[in-house]
């Protein structure tokens, strides 16, 4: 048998490497805009400089425990993950239970001791929701909340401040990943909202070595409260696309205002404007690319497999208000024989696309708007239905007491007037965050135990109601057969696969 030899009999030296800061560190995939996604090259120095700002930014020591959340295939697990190591941490995992209920994240964060949690805004959100309307509390371990990857609200800041107080302290971060994870970051002032309460909490100011410009259509700086965009600089910024050379050279410009020679900034096609107290403020997309509850999304992706249809003729795919602050995916689309329903094509996308990727709104036209030179004319298309619903679905009202509480629970959640019992959820609005809140007020409201399996399953008023009917009129075995025992398993498998793509599908946003 051979002795194990002790820790301090092995090597003191440090293993030697041909690795170099301007070495490859990872590559990571966004959307492209012709429906080819684009991979982002990011070298060992860029990664380095965007922990360290991590770091400094929220002042880590060996005594936080932060909140693993991110997928591992998303680059923010990077800055989460290295952070920690680096400063002699603690990273704590989230398991898909975690997403099972907010309650239920709730209890992990005081479970595991959690300070730091570094959330998408859409789930931040949805969080703050549920700790309104149930009085609940942040647990006192938590020292900070960062929240990014799509705008916040300055009214939503107010809310978490005067619900939550100045023990827990809040911050934005910004950055695209051909900028390397985070590439700003926002400190509000204990007040909460300084300006219409509509407007997007500001990015804030760049970390450290990285630098952030406002600039004209010429390149050109612009003054303070004026309108351009957004071009990043410095230390983050990554190699380019994988061989993608011309789109590489698109986006990837000689930096003009650079400190040495040969830098390059990113023109990341954000529209934003610096405000008098240095804060830059983002306002939106110059170009098409759209933000979805924190998901960087092409429309031309959408639109090239709605294209593979074989009944669409032409499609246009842009993003509109879902009424409760935030956005959905409407497609606008021309049919070659006129009978095409919208359901169908749900359908469709949903067997192709990721679940946030399919509209939610789906609106059939003649002919799409045209431009004097042939272009579709966005801004001249039609408002879509407040609903979203299928313009071809006739109303139908809830006719029992559990279809009535169940309408009642989805014009709640998903703010909307009426919601006949045909309606899908993910028609009307909704979406992943949404369904935890509906499954949770299902569950209560008829005392009932429902799976997000089940909601994802029976989308409708009507197919949820007849199956929570049967279930609760169906008597529980004492000891199910082993043919249930083996259904109740892949059931579980499956919700934990749903649970999965409801947040491991993730791609950092510019």
């Amino acid at each position: 048998e051979t002795e194990r030899s002790s820790i301090v009999e092995q090597a003191a030296q440090n293993v030697q490497s041909d690795i170099n800061a301007s070495n490859l560190a990872y590559l990571v995939y966004t959307s492209g805009s012709t429906g080819r996604p684009k991979g982002i090259l990011v070298q060992h120095s860029s990664v380095v400089n965007a922990v360290y700002g991590f770091i400094n930014n929220h002042r880590m020591t060996e005594r936080d425990r932060l909140l693993q959340f991110a997928s591992l295939s998303f680059d923010v697990s990077a800055e989460e993950f290295f952070a920690t190591w680096f400063t002699g941490g603690c990273a704590v995992m989230r398991s898909d239970q975690t997403l099972s209920s907010f309650a239920e994240f709730t209890t992990l964060l005081q479970r595991e001791n959690i300070s730091i949690a570094n959330l998408p805004a859409s789930f931040w959100l949805e969080w703050l929701t549920m700790l309104a309307d149930q009085g609940g509390e942040v647990p006192k371990s938590v020292r900070r909340v960062i929240v990014g990857n799509e705008k916040s609200l300055e009214e939503t800041l107010a809310k978490w401040q005067r619900l939550i107080g100045p023990t827990v302290e809040w911050r934005n971060a910004y950055g695209p990943s051909e900028t390397t994870i985070s590439a700003s970051n926002y400190e509000p002032s204990s007040t909460g909202a300084t300006r219409d309460g509509k407007s997007a909490v500001p990015i804030g100011r760049p970390v450290n070595n990285v630098q952030m410009y406002v600039l004209d259509r010429a390149q050109q700086i612009v003054p303070t409260g004026v309108a351009g965009e957004l071009y990043v600089g410095g230390d983050g910024v990554a190699r380019g696309y994988h061989k993608q050379p011309t789109q590489t050279a698109e986006r990837f410009l000689p930096n003009p205002y650079g400190r040495k020679s040969g830098e390059r900034f990113y023109q990341s096609g954000d529209a934003a404007r610096f405000r008098t107290d240095g804060n830059i403020e983002f306002l939106g997309r110059v170009d098409e690319q759209v933000k979805i509850r924190g998901f960087r999304i092409e429309p031309g992706e959408i639109e090239a497999v709605l294209a593979q249809h074989a009944s669409v003729r032409e499609s246009v795919v842009v993003a509109g208000d879902d009424g409760r602050g935030g956005q959905r995916l409407i497609a606008y689309v021309v049919s070659n024989n006129g009978g095409l329903r919208t359901d169908e094509l749900r359908e469709f996308l949903q067997q192709r696309l990721t679940e946030y990727m399919t509209p939610s709104c789906f609106v059939m036209m003649e002919t799409l708007p045209r431009t004097p030179n042939g272009k579709v004319d966005r801004r001249a298309l039609p408002n879509a239905p407040a609903t979203g619903t299928d313009a071809n679905e006739t109303y139908i009202a809830p006719r029992s007491a559990i279809e009535r509480s169940i309408a009642n629970i989805w014009q709640e959640v998903l703010k909307v007037e009426k919601v006949g019992i045909n309606d899908n959820f993910f028609g009307l609005g909704g979406h992943s965050l949404l369904l935890v809140r509906a499954q949770s007020k299902v569950s209560d409201a008829l005392k009932v135990k429902v799976s997000m399996v089940e909601m994802f399953k029976y989308p409708t008023i009507s197919a949820l109601a007849e199956h929570l009917s049967k279930q609760r009129s169906s008597p529980i075995p004492a000891s199910p057969p082993a043919r249930n025992q083996a259904e109740t398993r892949e059931e579980a498998l499956n919700r934990q696969r749903q649970l999965r793509r409801m947040v491991n599908r993730k791609q950092h946003l510019a």
